[in-house]
């Protein structure tokens, strides 16, 4: 395995790390899939199913209950603990109104296929009830929420809607459905008495509680984190809440592949075109403390570079949104992740120099953004950083081909959950532009 030379520390603790491979590099084929996780085979205890139900209860894209997994720390004997680890799916997001037609008949868009009780693979090692998988965190109660609403956890519309409109020359003018990720977070830390409200379980409060998810679930996590944190302060001020998006840090201002290799511009670098349609379904959002310090503070933080020609949209991007964010967060994130190079980049699924360019650009922009904003911020101090200098979208719970500084993303955040080391050293970042380094 080739190691990456070691290089002079950033600022904020942050320098290059060790990222290894074993040759050859995996599939790129592989590297693009929908961030969804695997659900079964997995080692621990398995995790019940528990639909939402009552009046007002969220919904999944195709109208059918959404809900949650579920497995106590006591193995619910006694339902006493109250350290939580909330974890969100991921999975992507509608493209358009046939695509969320589409996905109405499947598990990302229905709750009518779920099995009664899920085994989390390591993928997700962090729900393991396995203290070998998950040391620091195998005594929390586990609760995975499935990704059935297609709108990176934003949405709080009220009842069906299409908010694509009529598509010229599409097949899905007539489609309609449930956008209510959102209400689906906040419906399942009521349900399980994680926060106050009608329909909460027997649970104790919550003191202690991990919000989580990789993918369109890392998004998710950017997005609800404040949210949730005052509503977990609001009634019980001895609660607290970390957050840990995975693989969410989506919206940077990037070129596709085409535009890259051509050296033309891009009009749309921050993807809007595709992924403006949830402002019509999530109206929350626009309403936080944390997005009006953004826009209100937009004149100092944007520059020309960032090719916000909306401001106000741009506030809604992690990348954006992350300095305003006060709840304590753990960012971890692939400096070349894979979703962003192939699925959203275009970049063809296949080696070359043309495809390695490609890969090193946009992991310059990640990691030159995680620098600055992260490890740099002025939240340097609490929070938290996990970049490793991989080609892939997830960062794995355990991995012995990508660490950084010899630590791989389980150890990285349980030191930094646990306060295990000074203040100011959780900013693990390898910026490496090693292209063996694909992990």
């Amino acid at each position: 395995a080739a190691a990456a030379a070691a290089a002079a520390p950033n600022a904020a603790g942050a320098q290059p790390g060790n990222s290894t491979t074993s040759p050859p590099p995996p599939p790129l084929s592989k590297l693009a899939s929908l961030a969804t996780n695997s659900t079964s085979g997995g080692k621990g205890r398995p995790m019940r199913r528990v639909l939402l139900s009552g009046a007002g209860a969220p919904r999944c894209l195709d109208g059918s209950p959404a809900g949650y997994y579920v497995d106590m720390a006591d193995n619910g004997t006694n339902n006493t603990s109250a350290q939580w680890v909330v974890w969100l799916q991921g999975g992507g997001m509608c493209q358009s109104a046939a695509d969320c037609a589409a996905r109405q008949h499947t598990d990302l868009g229905s709750s009518v296929g779920w099995p009664a009780s899920i085994t989390p693979d390591a993928g997700l090692g962090i729900l393991s009830s396995d203290a070998e998988v998950n040391a620091d965190f195998a005594g929390f109660n586990r609760v995975f929420v499935p990704y059935c609403s297609g709108d990176v956890w934003a949405g709080d519309a009220d009842g069906a809607s299409n908010p694509f409109g009529e598509e010229a020359g599409g097949e899905g003018g007539d489609f309609s459905g449930y956008f209510e990720g959102h209400r689906i977070v906040m419906a399942t830390l009521v349900d399980l008495g994680v926060l106050p409200g009608a329909g909460g379980g027997g649970a104790a409060p919550a003191a202690d509680v991990v919000l989580t998810g990789c993918s369109a679930g890392g998004v998710g996590t950017f997005l609800n984190c404040d949210t949730v944190g005052a509503a977990l302060a609001a009634a019980n001020d001895a609660s607290t809440l970390a957050c840990r998006p995975e693989a969410g840090y989506f919206g940077l201002p990037l070129l596709t592949y085409d535009a890259f290799t051509a050296g033309s511009p891009d009009p749309d670098m921050h993807h809007l075109d595709i992924t403006g349609w949830v402002q019509r379904v999530a109206k929350w959002p626009y309403a936080t403390p944390e997005y009006a310090a953004c826009v209100a503070d937009r004149a100092h933080r944007l520059t020309p570079s960032d090719n916000c020609t909306d401001h106000e949209e741009c506030c809604t991007l992690p990348p954006y949104l992350y300095p305003y964010i006060q709840t304590r967060t753990f960012v971890s994130q692939n400096t070349a992740d894979a979703y962003q190079v192939f699925k959203q980049g275009g970049s063809p699924e296949a080696p070359g120099a043309t495809v390695d360019a490609y890969v090193e650009y946009l992991r310059g922009v990640l990691a030159g953004s995680l620098r600055d904003t992260v490890a740099r911020g002025a939240a340097n101090a609490t929070n938290g950083l996990y970049a490793p200098a991989c080609l892939q979208h997830c960062t794995p719970w355990h991995s012995a081909n990508g660490t950084v500084r010899g630590t791989d993303a389980a150890r990285a955040f349980g030191d930094w959950y646990f306060n295990r080391g000074p203040p100011g050293t959780h900013m693990l970042l390898d910026d490496s532009t090693d292209l063996n380094l694909y992990c």
